[in-house]
């Protein structure tokens, strides 16, 4: 799956914060898989402040390959379905919705 870094960052966002013990261990991989590092951190010019984070669009739009497995794209699939379905996917989320949703 190619996913540009705002991307990344959606879906650890939506990621619930409970689950069974199956669930918890592959969001631990994701999150580790997806999480920003050292170096895109300063390649992307990456920011903190007052709780939001900013980056400098044109370097961090470029997509990275990442493998996902079909448990870990269930998981997401069905946070962005449970969103939907509760009307409450915003602009934000759309173009990650477009890429998991069928």
């Amino acid at each position: 799956m190619e996913l540009n870094l705002k991307d990344r960052l959606m879906i650890l966002r939506i990621l619930p914060k409970e689950g069974n013990l199956i669930t918890l261990r592959l969001l631990r991989e994701l999150i580790t898989k997806l999480g920003i590092t050292d170096e895109e951190h300063k390649e992307y010019d990456i920011v903190q402040k007052d709780g939001r984070i900013s980056w400098d669009d044109q370097k961090a739009s470029e997509l990275k390959e990442f493998e996902l497995g079909d448990a870990t794209m269930g998981v997401i699939k069905d946070e962005l379905n449970k969103l939907n379905k509760q009307n409450k996917l915003d602009m934000e989320l759309l173009s990650l919705a477009d890429k998991f949703i069928d």
